[in-house]
């Protein structure tokens, strides 16, 4: 009986030990619990429009490159912070998340300036070959009109010299008329004279001074026919000189005025003085 009271007295106590240190242990999970609940979070340091207005202010693709280089650091930042335990998981998450979207627009906006600027240079090029075609097209128009201009120049140039060489030829077919004229009347005049000095005296013939007037006559009329043939030789080689001067016009060499004139006034005189008017007159 004795056993049986210890015995069970003994099992009682078990029981009551063990219940005990159940009671213990859930009280000190409840305490670091608890203590772990009274821990405070640290205040997640994420600006969201940092990146944001960064990107937007970015006009230049070495700019845009900065700020996705920032985004980048950012993100990564951020990501090192998950599992630490001392920021609110949800909030980091979110702020994890926005962070690639910023990583995400930086790059397209790197992307787009790259683009605009490649096609700001393509249009630059495209600017600057049209302005030279430009140039190129001015400057061929204005050798085309100096080439025109050169050529109606010399046109009118060739139709200047065809014309002094006409007036000149025309000078000289004039002047061969002329002393034609002025031979011809001079031997009428002679011949009419002769005439009519043997009508006025039929019966006193002198001989001698017949053949004076003959051979003065003959004389007179040698010396018209010489200065007929210089005549001729001085318009011929007046002539040449045209024809020298217009092949020296042609040829882009100067032409000086008023020589042909000269020419022609140096050979009237000549002519003039080939013709002697006294050995017309002979002395009977």
């Amino acid at each position: 009986m004795a056993n049986y009271i210890s015995t069970g007295m003994g099992a009682s106590c078990f029981g009551t030990a063990s219940i005990s240190v159940k009671k213990k242990s859930d009280s000190s999970k409840k305490r670091v619990s608890q203590n772990r609940n009274k821990i405070r979070k640290k205040p997640l340091n994420y600006n969201p429009r940092e990146i944001s207005n960064q990107i937007l202010r970015a006009v230049k693709t070495e700019s845009a490159r900065f700020v996705l280089t920032r985004a980048k650091t950012k993100l990564g930042v951020l990501k090192r912070c998950i599992g630490t335990g001392q920021y609110e998981e949800r909030e980091l998450l979110a702020a994890v998340a926005h962070a690639q979207r910023m990583v995400n627009c930086a790059r397209l906006k790197v992307k787009n300036l790259k683009e605009e600027e490649q096609k700001g240079h393509e249009n630059e090029e495209e600017k600057a070959n049209n302005q030279q075609r430009k140039k190129n097209e001015v400057k061929r128009r204005v050798s085309q009109k100096e080439q025109e201009l050169k050529s109606k120049m010399a046109q009118e140039k060739m139709q200047l010299l065809r014309k002094e060489k006409m007036n000149q030829q025309e000078l000289i077919r004039r002047k061969k008329m002329h002393r034609s004229q002025e031979l011809t009347k001079i031997q009428e005049a002679d011949m009419k004279y002769l005439k009519d000095k043997t009508n006025n005296n039929p019966t006193q013939t002198n001989y001698s001074g017949v053949s004076l007037e003959l051979s003065g006559t003959a004389m007179g009329l040698q010396e018209l026919q010489l200065s007929a043939h210089a005549i001729e030789l001085m318009e011929k080689q007046l002539e040449q000189e045209i024809e020298m001067q217009v092949e020296m016009q042609m040829a882009g060499m100067t032409f000086t005025e008023g020589a042909a004139v000269d020419t022609g006034g140096v050979s009237e005189v000549t002519t003039e003085a080939a013709v002697p008017t006294s050995s017309i007159d002979v002395s009977v």
